[in-house]
């Protein structure tokens, strides 16, 4: 048996132990069960596909996914349930929208195109169904994990995340429709970062090289005090602030309410020279800083920016529409050793 069949092995009776009621710990009982995973399995993830309350084991395998369901008297390795994704560049996710109450579907992003859907139905694997296509996104080659569909905003329905050429490509769910497909709201692009990374190891001919997406910070509150969540997306380069209007046709607007260019900050406050620095005058160190806060600073439960760029902090009020960046309500220096 090889190391990883051991691992498993534990895991399966954790699985079983999981999957049953709540006991104290005189009346846990664990079940045995030996097998091998394939040799291309390259990670394992458990879950309950099919709602029955046992965990199914999915095997993540070179071109798609490998499916052990579990029953009362184990999991079942003779069965061929398995899922050959098409395309060459994979992005797949779990999630409990798109199949019956208690289950969970395997949700795929084929080539940046098309999303599709494989739910269970008691311990068969259904056709896929296209749920989103016709999509302008962007992945990497291979099969990987990728957390594509999830609520955006707080609606209880996962909307989809597509990455894109150095963007993220927000959709909206808007539910089902009477056609029995679901619909979206037209993409809202927010920016992102593409990273590339490489690894070269001298002790083998091992290599390695990659890109990984990296979707910036989204979140999701209420900035102008109307009861509606709005987004607030953050990247290096620039803060962005969604207003959100539940009347509209699109809950997001697809530009940006108000936005602030950090990167224009940034050129103005000059390099960073550590070279430089006089330590000896602490508060000089901030003149090559900056920072940038969205509170509510005035009390009326509307979100106002309070930027600090440099030594110079600068206090801008937002209201119902956005901020007014015309006129800061109040400005103050910093200075002194």
């Amino acid at each position: 048996m090889t190391r990883l069949s051991s691992t498993v092995q534990a895991l399966c009776g954790i699985g079983l132990m999981l999957s049953g009621a709540i006991v104290s710990a005189a009346e846990l009982n664990f079940n045995q069960q030996e097998f091998q995973l394939p040799l291309e399995t390259e990670n394992l993830i458990v879950a309950d596909l099919n709602g029955d309350g046992l965990l199914e084991f999915v095997a993540v395998v070179e071109k798609g996914l490998q499916i052990y369901f579990q029953t009362e008297s184990g999991f079942d390795f003779s069965s061929n349930n398995s899922i050959e994704f098409p395309g060459q560049a994979i992005g797949w996710d779990l999630s409990t929208q798109y199949g019956a109450a208690g289950s969970t579907s395997i949700i795929a992003l084929i080539d940046g195109k098309e999303v599709l859907v494989w739910s269970v139905e008691d311990r068969t694997l259904l056709a896929p169904r296209t749920i989103k296509s016709n999509l302008n996104g962007f992945l990497s080659k291979g099969v990987n994990r990728l957390h594509f569909s999830r609520d955006i905003n707080g609606d209880e329905l996962d909307d989809l995340l597509i990455p894109g050429a150095g963007v993220i490509n927000l959709h909206i769910s808007s539910g089902l429709a009477t056609s029995g497909n679901y619909d979206y709201q037209a993409p809202l692009s927010v920016r992102s970062e593409l990273r590339m990374r490489t690894n070269l190891n001298e002790e083998s001919l091992e290599r390695r090289t990659g890109q990984s997406i990296r979707i910036p910070m989204m979140e999701l509150r209420d900035v102008n005090s109307d009861g509606f969540d709005d987004l607030v997306s953050r990247t290096e380069e620039e803060l962005k602030v969604f207003i959100a209007n539940a009347n509209a046709e699109a809950y997001f607007p697809n530009e940006a309410s108000y936005s602030l260019d950090i990167l224009e900050i940034e050129e103005r406050l000059g390099e960073f020279d550590i070279d430089n620095l006089d330590f000896a005058n602490l508060t000089g160190l901030l003149a090559l800083t900056h920072e940038e806060i969205l509170e509510d600073v005035d009390g009326d439960g509307i979100d106002d920016l309070l930027l600090r760029e440099g030594g110079k902090i600068s206090l801008f009020g937002g209201n119902d529409q956005g901020m007014n960046f015309a006129q800061p309500l109040q400005v103050l220096r910093s200075g002194g050793n």
